[in-house]
């Protein structure tokens, strides 16, 4: 995992995984392609025993070479996806 993956740092140790996004830095991903970053995410997340930040998707808007971060909250339920991942045993929290 890439070291700016790491937002909290205590001491030198990660205490959580912050993905800045879940792009997978191709230029046409697309939504799909997307949530599997995130389940790639959260696999790591619970094998090494770290919360998860909710990462915000892209818009990946392909009649221009920008695309804009969109929140989490604005695509999915945040606090029922918390609950299910807690339900199984990944630690998951808002940004």
């Amino acid at each position: 995992m890439a070291p700016e993956q790491w937002d909290r740092i205590t001491h030198g140790v990660p205490t959580c995984i912050c993905p800045d996004s879940v792009d997978t830095e191709q230029p046409a991903t697309g939504l799909g392609n997307e949530i599997w970053a995130l389940a790639g995410y959260l696999i790591s997340a619970h094998s090494m025993n770290m919360p998860l930040c909710l990462p915000p998707f892209t818009t990946n808007v392909h009649s221009g070479p920008e695309s804009s971060l969109v929140p989490f909250e604005e695509l999915f339920d945040a606090g029922l996806f918390i609950a299910g991942m807690s339900s199984v045993g990944v630690k998951v929290m808002h940004r």
